[in-house]
């Protein structure tokens, strides 16, 4: 079960980086999603502290993804993963609350 989580932090971990290279940030958000929801669900209690590709590189990797996210922007149906995402990391300690994301912690408009 170990190789198939670190397979998973791997392949996730590529993606976002492969995506930030390329300069999609929709793709990165969608990948970063899924990695730090992952750390934080296994909280590198079973496979997530073997090799480069484990919890600290993804929250790391979501760091990167949400500076990126801010700065180029996602369709705005993207931006609740944003947003948990920056949650998620802000509860882990990864994040400073100090540091803001104006454009993923903006209240959507209200109709």
């Amino acid at each position: 079960m170990d190789k198939l989580g670190q397979g998973a932090y791997e392949a996730l971990g590529r993606c976002v980086e492969e995506s930030l290279e390329e300069e999609s940030s929709e793709h990165a958000l969608i990948c970063a999603s899924a990695l730090v929801k992952l750390a934080d669900a296994e909280g590198a209690n079973y496979f997530g502290t073997q090799g480069y590709y484990n919890y600290n590189t993804a929250m790391e990797l979501g760091k990167r993804v949400l500076d990126f996210v801010e700065k180029e922007g996602v369709p705005s149906w993207m931006k609740d993963d944003a947003k948990q995402m920056l949650q998620t990391l802000r509860n882990g300690g990864w994040l400073d609350e100090k540091k803001k994301f104006p454009w993923i912690e903006e209240e959507p408009l209200k109709a």
